[in-house]
């Protein structure tokens, strides 16, 4: 897994955990998600593989409306876009 963040802005990459590994992927997630809030972050962000976005929007990443293969995940507002 890689990840870089700019300002207020963190970009997770190549996740590779695969199905039923008893819960990491989900752990891991909200781990990063931690991080997110206590770093202040605006925006968290991946591309996942179109098999696997069901997961990641049971963990609040929604489709970004500027990039449709990135989903992202907002901190500061609840998980939401600020509109």
């Amino acid at each position: 897994m890689t990840m870089t963040y700019h300002e207020e802005e963190l970009y997770i990459g190549d996740i590779c955990i695969g199905p039923k590994r008893g819960g990491i992927g989900r752990l891991t997630l909200e781990r990063i998600k931690t991080f997110a809030r206590k770093w202040d972050m605006e925006t968290v962000k991946l591309e996942p593989a179109s098999n696997t976005e069901p997961f990641y929007e049971k963990l609040g990443f929604r489709q970004s409306p500027n990039n449709e293969r990135h989903h992202e995940w907002h901190p500061k507002n609840g998980g939401r876009r600020r509109i």
